[in-house]
């Protein structure tokens, strides 16, 4: 028998909630994550860092992993988490719609890169919270185009459907 584990949700008097996300996405491919720490328990939370693959000298030499930055709108881009499926088979989509603003070359290099590949993502609301996108195995995808009607820019989502409202990712993340 599952029995659901329910205690009280009481009114934050006095709370502001700013809708939208931070102007910073952090990202990494899914090659970079060697492990994603568990969440603590009878949490959502992740306190400890994710622990990134090491620099090899190679040949091929191959980077240490790291969180890289992109620099995100505030007013075009958002979050949103739906519940999909049957009562029965429950699962939660995680949509993050992105904008970046300014069309260039080397932006359209990194963005290229994006295509076929996993991705795990930390995305920041505007009241302080950090969410984790992506799990070992089986991580976020990255759709990004361009347009030049509404704004010069590039539109893109990042997608991950997952068995649980995403994780809240508490530990340090690069300035």
């Amino acid at each position: 028998m599952c029995l659901p584990k329910i205690d009280k949700i009481e009114k934050n008097c006095g709370a502001i909630y700013i809708k939208g996300i931070k102007t910073n996405v952090f990202l990494t491919t899914m090659a970079e994550v060697t492990a994603i720490p568990a969440p603590e328990t009878d949490t959502l939370n992740i306190d400890d860092p994710v622990t990134f693959r090491s620099a090899v000298t190679g040949p091929p030499a191959i980077a240490a992993g790291q969180w890289w930055k992109w620099q995100v709108s505030t007013v075009k881009s958002s979050w949103k988490v739906e519940p999909q499926g049957d009562e029965d088979n429950r699962s939660y989509k995680v949509t993050v719609p992105i904008v970046i603003y300014g069309i260039t070359a080397d932006r359209s290099y990194i963005i290229n890169q994006t295509l076929g590949h996993e991705f795990l993502c930390v995305v920041g609301d505007n009241n302080g919270n950090n969410r984790l996108i992506g799990e070992m195995g089986r991580g976020a995808k990255i759709s990004i185009g361009e347009e030049t009607a509404d704004y010069n820019g590039y539109n893109g989502t990042i997608e991950w459907e997952v068995g649980h409202l995403p994780y809240w990712y508490n530990a340090t993340l690069p300035t």
